[in-house]
Order: C-alpha cells, then sequence, then structure tokens
C-alpha cells in the first residue's frame, strides 16, 4: 500500500510538473531605445476638409491651382467623407507653396478648412514583438451588451487578442453605428478599424497597442469598473503613423458619437517633437478634438526624450494642442517619498498637466499555448497615460458621467504636489 501511494504521488508530482507554467519575460523601455522624434514631413501631399456648401466648380477650381492628382486623393474609410488626402504634382507646385495657397483660401472662403501637410513619425520600437493571433477573430471579445459605464478608444498599434489580460469579452459593438469599408464584406465587423490598410482587421503587429489596452482594462477590472475598448489601428507593424490616418480615426470617433456611440476617452499614447510653428499650423485634428470638448477627454502621453516641450523650436505633438479636453502625462519616479521627474520624460510648465509613474507597469498576459504566459514589465510615458486613462474612467464612472473638462479637472484636484515638480510640470503636481 505505501508503494502504491508513493507511486501515485511520483505521477501526480510529474503531471504537475508537466503543467507547469512557462514564462516569457519581455522588458520595454520607451525611454532607452526610441524613434521618437523621426517625424517626416510629406513632400507632396495635403490633408483638407471639405465644408457642405462648396460647389463642384469650386473643387475643381481649387484642385486646378493647386495642381492636385486626381488619380491620388484618398477618403477616410470610416467616417466623414469631408476629409479627403491630396496628392500634389510637385513638378509644377512646390508643397510649400500649395499649403500656402490652401490657407488663403480657406480664409477668403468658407468652403474648405485645413491645407495640414501631411506627416509621419515612429514609435519605439519593440524589437521581439510576435503577434500570437491569426488575422481576424476579434468578435469573440465584442460584448454586445450595453451596460458599459465607460467607453475608451485607443489609437494604437491595434490589439492582439490572444494576449490578454481579461477573462471577458470588453470591445465595444460598433454595429450600425458607422459606415465603414473595406471595399469586400463588413457583415462580421462589430467594433474596432485599421486605419493603416482600411479594413476590419485591427491586428496588432507591433505590440505597443496591445500593451496599452491591457494596461487599461486590467486596471479597470482591479478597480471594479464596467468599461467597453474601441480599438483604432493607427500605426502599422513598424511602429509609423501618420497625421492622416490619425485624423481619420478621431473623426471617426466624433462620427459615431453622433450616432450614439458614446465614447466619453481617447487614449492617445503616442507622438512626437514638432515644433510649435508645425504644430499651430496643423488645424483639422485640433478642430476635432475642440468640437468634441463636451463629450471626449483626450489622455495623450508627453514624450520620453527628456526634452522642455514648452520650447516653440520643439514642442511636442499631439499633447502640445492646448485644449481643455486635452489631458498630457509625464512620468516620474520616487526617491525618497518624494515625486521627481524621470531622467527620460518630456518636461513642461505649460505644456504638460501631470505626470504618472514612469515605470513599475506589469502585465501578463496569455497566449495560444496554455502553458506560455508573457511576463511583461514596461517603462515609459505611454503606459503612464493608459494608467490615468483607468483612473479618468473611474472618476466618469463615479461622478454621474461628468464633461470632460470635469473629469480632468477633477483629476487634477485629486493629483498630489511635489515641490520637485514645480517648474517642470503644470502646478507640480503627480499621480499616485
Amino acid at each position: 500500500m505505501k508503494r502504491t501511494i508513493t507511486i501515485l504521488t511520483l505521477i501526480l508530482n510529474l503531471s504537475l510538473y508537466n503543467c507547469s507554467i512557462t514564462y516569457n519575460n519581455i522588458m520595454v523601455d520607451e525611454g532607452a531605445n526610441t524613434n521618437e522624434s523621426s517625424l517626416k514631413l510629406s513632400n507632396n501631399q495635403i490633408v483638407v476638409r471639405l465644408k457642405s456648401n462648396i460647389t463642384t466648380a469650386r473643387l475643381n477650381h481649387l484642385k486646378d491651382t493647386l495642381h492636385v492628382l486626381d488619380t491620388e486623393v484618398k477618403y477616410c474609410s470610416c467616417g466623414d467623407q469631408s476629409l479627403q488626402l491630396w496628392t500634389i504634382d510637385t513638378r509644377l507646385i512646390k508643397i510649400e507653396e500649395a499649403v500656402s495657397s490652401l490657407k488663403r483660401e480657406s480664409e477668403s472662403e468658407d468652403d474648405v478648412e485645413g491645407g495640414d501637410r501631411q506627416f509621419t513619425f515612429g514609435l519605439m520600437d519593440l524589437g521581439n514583438y510576435a503577434q500570437e493571433n491569426e488575422p481576424g477573430g476579434s468578435n469573440t471579445w465584442v460584448d454586445l451588451s450595453s451596460d458599459a459605464k465607460v467607453n475608451i478608444a485607443v489609437l494604437d498599434t491595434g490589439l492582439d487578442y490572444y494576449r490578454t489580460a481579461s477573462e471577458k469579452p470588453y470591445l465595444l459593438n460598433t454595429e450600425g453605428l458607422d459606415n465603414c469599408s473595406d471595399g469586400v464584406s463588413t457583415d462580421n465587423r462589430v467594433s474596432g478599424w485599421n486605419f493603416i490598410n482600411d479594413s476590419s482587421d485591427f491586428l496588432d503587429d507591433q505590440g505597443h497597442g496591445t500593451y496599452v489596452t491591457n494596461i487599461i482594462t486590467s486596471t479597470l477590472d482591479s478597480i471594479n469598473v464596467g468599461y467597453r475598448i474601441l480599438p483604432l489601428k493607427v500605426f502599422n507593424n513598424e511602429g509609423r503613423g501618420s497625421y492622416w490616418d490619425i485624423v481619420c480615426a478621431m473623426d471617426y470617433v466624433r462620427w459615431i458619437n453622433e450616432k450614439g456611440a458614446n465614447i466619453n476617452i481617447v487614449n492617445a499614447s503616442f507622438g512626437s517633437e514638432m515644433p510649435q510653428r508645425i504644430s499651430e499650423s496643423h488645424k483639422i485634428l485640433g478642430k476635432i478634438i475642440k468640437d468634441m470638448a463636451n463629450e471626449v477627454l483626450f489622455i495623450t502621453s508627453a514624450g520620453n526624450r527628456a526634452l522642455n516641450t514648452d520650447a516653440p523650436d520643439i514642442g511636442h505633438f499631439p499633447s502640445g494642442y492646448e485644449y481643455d479636453n486635452i489631458l498630457a502625462i509625464g512620468g516620474h519616479r520616487i526617491e525618497i517619498e518624494k515625486a521627481v521627474l524621470h531622467p527620460h520624460s518630456n518636461y513642461g510648465r505649460f505644456s504638460i498637466d501631470a505626470t504618472a509613474s514612469y515605470a513599475n507597469y506589469s502585465l501578463i498576459l496569455d497566449t495560444r499555448d496554455t502553458y506560455v504566459k508573457d511576463k511583461v514589465e514596461l517603462a515609459g510615458t505611454s503606459y503612464g497615460t493608459a494608467y490615468i486613462t483607468a483612473l479618468a474612467a473611474k472618476f466618469h464612472q463615479d461622478n454621474g458621467s461628468p464633461t470632460p473638462i470635469i473629469i480632468k479637472s477633477g483629476l487634477l484636484d485629486k493629483a498630489s504636489p511635489s515641490p520637485f515638480l514645480i517648474g517642470k510640470i503644470w502646478n507640480g503636481k503627480y499621480f499616485k
């Protein structure tokens, strides 16, 4: 009998050993290796918005004057079709001249907005990130109920559904609320959009969006906040994104809110240095954000280059926009029980509202292998911004769905002051 028990115990121990979890240790520090500064202005493209009163003759006149290549005109694949990306024939006109001309036209005639010069920029390269999921398959994570207290749009690299910290469906159901089209079929698409490829598949093939989203969801799960996430892919597998795709995604949020989607918060954990003279000339995105001042709080990261973004020749996009419904987040660390600016975090007394912890964001994420999980340690203002998005969502739930400006002021009122952040961050405040 004793031998039988010994053998059974050995078999049980071997079984438990064979079923033990293996962890992939992943460490990411945005400030240690970043290409945030790689903003590149387009040599031949401008973003415009046409107003409803523009006539065909007037539109043709503008295109002829600016030498627009009609075959290259692009529309947003979701939302308002008045937004267009024009490609200029630079053999006949310089891009600077085309931008200036269109701005003059928009000032003299009330039928066109913008002439914002297209640009691209990059996120940090996450190196060895490999997507777990295959294209498609998001519908199993869509929550068809309508009892969420807060809805959050995440503009990023998309979402890898297998790498999730949540155990329940959490994607926002947008069926019947939009006009998105990939030219094939949208019958099976009920949440999210890929603005890079103009398709319904927002699978993350870079990693950043998956990490950001999971910080938001895991924090909300831990503090008992009902939520839905709308993943909007605006960066490709190399972490490159464009002003055009961000404009389309933000306008899509505005569009579906008009149809009843009720997006309350946009998380924008991205950015790039941009001199103020350039950011101030890009009016279209700013107007979209401003137009949603009573509906959507736009929470954005301040960057990880240890730069003073108050400086006119540096600046930062999009955290540098001066609108009441933008909350710009820098990064701090704790030294002797006091918050000090993290050495990698950007700073700005007027351009950054507060700081969150720069580091110490940990995730345990599933993979397709039951016995393998990702153990991820994250550092950077992107991830601090995601954490603050979760705090904003809780404030929204606990205070009867207040306006974005009340959420922002309420959060900042609760933030703690640090004498070591005075002169670096607005009012020297940080979130614990």
